[in-house]
């Protein structure tokens, strides 16, 4: 897992106290491995990932990988970059089919998502933009190519994942009792299927129902980093797109509400319910071992 940092500052750190000390590490930026620190320099980040296609039965897709010696692997093996992210939940969905709606056109397009802002503690959720900029700026290189972000409004940090992959991808389904109530994905299992899941939990408590993650929460993001090549109205576009795994609610909205600045208390959002490559490791933010979670 690696954390953003801002010079020599680790981004945890940059955060109020009220929500740094429920934060996964604990550690200073000097006692972590280079992997572990996300480089917030366009050359900082040639030396600390190295862009790869993703192997999961979806063309045009990439991902990050730790370069070089740079990495947590023992053995050698290839580790896709997995990185921490915080901030308020602006918009979500993390519900097993997402924002699948039973047409089967519209297969492909169904996504998971959740949309971060940093709301009154802007310092530290734009140490994360100008990091993520250097990314982008650094895979458009690689690539020869200019990346977008995948953010529909400017200042927000979005992620999104398909919901489907394609059957012939070999993947078993993750979909479980009750994840599916209306049917709606019923007689698709012989084109796609839904092969991941988004997991969540709330600090100090563990895993929870994806409804524990509402509108104004203060949450950590594990995700991957993928690159999308898509064909959209007359020309190809390529954007950099956040491949949430984890979210771990560190502070409800309601907790939230008591240490709000009072102008921004009274705008906050009113809290509603909402609705990789098998050969890579993955690392974890949330302390459970993904690759042999049978669930």
């Amino acid at each position: 897992m690696s954390y953003f940092c801002s010079g020599n500052r680790l981004v945890r750190d940059m955060w109020p106290e009220f929500l740094s000390k429920h934060m996964d590490t604990l550690l200073e930026k000097d006692d972590l491995a280079s992997w572990a620190v996300v480089p917030d320099t366009y050359d900082g980040m040639g030396e600390w990932a190295i862009v790869m296609p993703l192997d999961e039965g979806r063309a045009n897709e990439s991902t990050l990988l730790y370069g070089g010696d740079n990495t947590p692997s023992a053995d050698g093996n290839p580790v896709r970059v997995s990185v921490v992210l915080h901030g308020i939940v602006q918009s979500v969905n993390l519900r097993a089919l997402g924002n699948y709606k039973g047409r089967r056109g519209a297969v492909q397009r169904a996504v998971q998502y959740l949309t971060l802002g940093g709301d009154a503690w802007t310092e530290a959720f734009d140490a994360q933009l100008h990091a993520l900029r250097c990314m982008k700026e650094y895979v458009g290189e690689v690539l020869r190519t200019t990346v977008h972000d995948a953010a529909h409004t400017e200042g927000t940090i979005h992620f999104h994942r398909p919901v489907f992959t394609p059957a012939a991808s070999g993947l078993p389904s993750q979909l479980r009792l009750g994840d599916d109530p209306e049917g709606l994905a019923a007689g698709l299992e012989r084109q796609w299927v839904v092969a991941h899941r988004v997991h969540t939990g709330i600090v100090d408590s563990g895993r929870a129902a994806s409804t524990c993650i509402r509108q104004g929460d203060f949450v950590a993001v594990a995700a991957a980093v993928d690159v999308v090549k898509s064909f959209r109205g007359k020309e190809w576009r390529t954007e950099l797109r956040l491949t949430m795994r984890e979210v771990c609610r560190i502070m409800s909205v309601s907790q939230l509400a008591e240490y709000r600045p009072r102008e921004v208390a009274e705008e906050a959002p009113v809290a509603c319910a909402s609705r990789a490559s098998s050969h890579m490791v993955e690392l974890t933010v949330l302390g459970m071992d993904v690759e042999s979670d049978e669930e």
